[in-house]
């Protein structure tokens, strides 16, 4: 592996640690709590504080392998499993009627997509 290879691994793992605990650092407040635990029993989850909790769990567990480079590929395996479970859950968007939630849904699931995509290939880098 090349120094600018190693460079531009480490960036990208970067990148992605800090979009998942960026987001974690939101959802984790109160007011995005009670939404997220909200929207997760309209969507008919069961125990759906505790979905929550383990979901803020796998993600913190994910950043936390990747970062100490300890089981690197299984942090990669968790957040691919919590972004697909996620994706999977809060964007289907063709379940929508309102024009604007709609597409704001089918954005964040194309981006969430691609987000596997880099997970993937930071997978195959970890390996």
């Amino acid at each position: 592996m090349t120094n600018a290879t190693s460079w531009l691994n480490a960036a990208g793992m970067l990148l992605i640690v800090a979009y998942y605990l960026l987001h974690l650092l939101h959802d984790v407040k109160p007011g995005p709590t009670k939404h997220h635990i909200g929207m997760l029993r309209g969507f008919g989850v069961p125990f759906p504080a505790v979905a929550l909790r383990v979901g803020f769990a796998l993600e913190i567990i994910g950043c936390a392998l990747l970062l100490a480079g300890w089981h690197a590929d299984i942090g990669v395996i968790i957040l691919i499993a919590f972004t697909v479970v996620a994706n999977a859950l809060y964007n289907r968007y063709w379940t929508m009627d309102e024009p604007f939630r709609r597409e704001c849904c089918r954005m964040l699931l194309q981006a969430n997509t691609a987000v596997v995509g880099g997970l993937c290939l930071l997978l195959e880098n970890v390996s």
